[in-house]
């Protein structure tokens, strides 16, 4: 069913013919039966044999198997003993090297790129027969009501028909780094982007809050994840590689010269040598088979075969062994972002306390703990197994918290939790009491803007006092600098309680602010440097936000401006040879679907490389040799096209 996100839930249920009492047991298997399982469509693989087989179709190959049976031939007709057979022997040991560990590494792509349909649970939580029972993941069906709670991994496609704070986490698909809140009563746009569906669930993204249920819309192939499957499968085709090409023409040219020498050998014996037409026929053959190259193979072979263990130590599969190679051809590196460029992990980047913004390795944790307080306990994050637990935004403030000695499982001895108030999406805030003794504290946290207009005092030097306009329009301004910057902004609050149910959300006293976001991996920017130096251009693609993706490729050094980032709703007003134009204009892709991805990047691969002729080369050489300055060109060289980079620079160390 398409565009589910489109029509109100009423209208979901009508067209699925689903109630939200769930399907009859016999509706499920008569639906089971008619569309299949909930699982990813399994690409007819090869067999061993056949896979083996597929490596001898180079001309190359060819070559040196006909070079093989002609040493063979020549032997068993010579009868000259076992000596003859080694040159036969050789060749064959070469072809079945090659082809062997070609099968290998086909085999070891294949085994990576299935793990992508392992991701869903065995059993999910759904509605049938209006009781809540356990299913197969792969029974479910289209129509079926799935139950969600924190934790669980959505088996299919799902259009969100109730949410209770319901937030997942997407990052697997989209790209976006922070949980997205869900809302099943909101009805999209036809227009609305892949991360913007916020009353849809997709299969393999996580529940990390809340709960609620959905009516599944798509399973298998026809899901989101499915779609990225299907199109990993189409394009990964049987196109050669660069060094394969040259190979293959390299072997049309020897082929050629061979059969026409040895043709001449053979016109030269019969017309001008009192030999028989046999023995000239003996002799040509002899010439042709030596004139073959036989120990090429082996060379290549080794060497890839070092480069693919060398690449298999840095953790990257090869599909092919000649690949090895293409990535010496490599221009452009396209890159997601979440969890390559950045961390996958959101990380307090910025604290604003006591009207001071500060990195948080620079902050006296004796000044600020009333805000390390509200971090720790007005959380719902868990440690386990020395491993926290729960939303990416709550597990970033404890690891925060836990720098400056504040950890929660010491802190909540300490401060009870009596009482709370849940997070709610529409409020923005979430809210807790805590009891030390007879104390009793209450602290909340959320948006800044909901906190602000709840606080009648400020916390400012260890005083509390009147929170003036003043302060009001400065806080204003330190929140508008903090998200200037792509960073995710929460307000802290507190105020001291006669009980635990004594708890409102007005009245309070503001503590402070933080900053968060998904930084960058710390080895990202060396090897951005790498690349340049190499002459390849990184672009990054990714689901997240447009400003998200600016400032994390701003700090990257991947981009200068603005403009350089495009949205992927943009890249719908272009036809595919409109793109080819328009695709270098661009560093950093952001909001993009998967179909945007593989756009994309066909666009590169479709991209005519430049052609320089002779008479062009030499108006370059005279135009770098006599009117520019080598000094003044070897700044500039890193901007230049890659082919003509090839040209200059070997100008400029001459």
């Amino acid at each position: 069913m398409q565009n589910t996100f489109t029509k109100t839930t009423d209208e979901v249920l009508t067209e699925l013919s689903s109630s939200r009492q769930g399907l009859s047991s016999n509706e499920a298997q008569t639906r089971l039966i008619k569309h299949g399982k909930n699982e990813l469509a399994k690409a007819q693989k090869k067999s061993w044999l056949a896979r083996f087989f597929a490596q001898f179709k180079d001309i190359m190959i060819i070559l040196l198997l006909v070079s093989a049976a002609i040493s063979l031939v020549f032997g068993i007709i010579e009868k000259k003993g076992a000596t003859e057979f080694i040159d036969t022997a050789i060749i064959l040991f070469i072809v079945i090297l090659n082809a062997v560990l070609g099968v290998i590494q086909e085999a070891k792509a294949e085994n990576a790129m299935d793990s992508l349909k392992n991701m869903s649970q065995p059993y999910s939580k759904v509605l049938r027969n209006n009781e809540v029972i356990f299913v197969k993941t792969s029974d479910l069906v289209v129509g079926d009501i799935v139950i969600l709670e924190a934790g669980d991994v959505l088996p299919a496609d799902l259009r969100l028909i109730e949410c209770v704070n319901l937030t997942c986490d997407e990052s697997m698909l989209t790209g976006e780094s922070l949980p997205v809140s869900k809302n099943a009563d909101i009805v999209l746009d036809t227009k609305t982007a892949l991360g913007d569906r916020k009353n849809m669930g997709f299969s393999s993204s996580v529940v990390t809050y809340g709960r609620g249920k959905g009516i599944v819309v798509a399973t298998g192939q026809n899901t989101e994840i499915g779609k990225i499957a299907g199109m990993l499968n189409q394009n990964i085709g049987n196109e050669k590689t660069t060094l394969q090409i040259s190979l293959n023409k390299f072997a049309k040219i020897i082929t050629v010269c061979v059969l026409v020498i040895a043709f001449a050998i053979f016109m030269i014996d019969i017309f001008f040598t009192n030999q028989h037409w046999t023995e000239s026929l003996m002799t040509a053959i002899a010439i042709a088979v030596a004139a073959i190259p036989e120990s090429m193979m082996i060379v290549v072979t080794i060497i890839l075969s070092i480069g693919v263990t060398k690449l298999a130590k840095q953790n990257v599969i090869i599909r092919r062994l000649h690949s090895v190679e293409t990535l010496g051809c490599c221009e452009v590196i396209c890159s997601d972002k979440t969890g390559t460029i950045t961390q996958n992990k959101m990380t307090v980047r910025k604290i604003f306390f006591n009207n001071q913004t500060y990195d948080p390795a620079k902050l006296d944790k004796d000044q600020m703990s009333i805000l390390l307080e509200n971090m720790v306990l007005c959380n719902d994050a868990k440690m386990q197994t020395n491993e926290l637990i729960g939303d990416p935004t709550e597990t970033a403030l404890l690891e925060c918290a836990a720098q400056f000695g504040y950890l929660k499982t010491s802190l909540e001895q300490v401060w009870q939790r009596v009482n709370e108030i849940p997070f709610d999406s529409n409020r923005k805030l979430m809210t807790t009491v805590n009891q030390k003794g007879d104390n009793f504290q209450q602290y909340t946290k959320g948006a800044f803007d909901e906190i602000i207009k709840r606080c009648k005092q400020i916390y400012i030097d260890g005083q509390v006092r009147k929170i003036t306009a003043e302060d009001v329009a400065t806080l204003r301004q330190v929140n508008s600098d903090l998200c200037s910057q792509a960073l995710r902004v929460l307000g802290y609050a507190y105020r001291s309680c006669k009980n635990k149910d004594d708890m409102l959300e007005d009245g309070l006293i503001f503590v402070g602010m933080t900053g968060m976001i998904d930084p960058p991996r710390a080895e990202v920017h060396a090897a951005l440097q790498k690349c340049k130096r190499a002459g390849m251009q990184a672009i990054m693609i990714t689901g997240d936000h447009k400003d998200t993706a600016y400032a994390i490729a701003k700090e990257l050094g991947m981009v200068t401006k603005y403009s350089e980032v495009v949205e992927g709703a943009h890249l719908d007003n272009f036809s595919d040879e409109e793109l080819k134009t328009e695709v270098t204009k661009f560093k950093v892709y952001a909001r993009v679907s998967p179909e945007h991805k593989v756009r994309i990047v066909q666009a590169f691969k479709a991209l005519k490389k430049e052609n320089v002729g002779e008479e062009e080369l030499n108006i370059i050489q005279q135009l770098v040799l006599k009117e520019t300055n080598k000094e003044t060109l070897a700044k500039d060289v890193d901007m230049m096209p890659a082919w003509m980079k090839r040209i200059i620079k070997p100008m400029l160390t001459a």
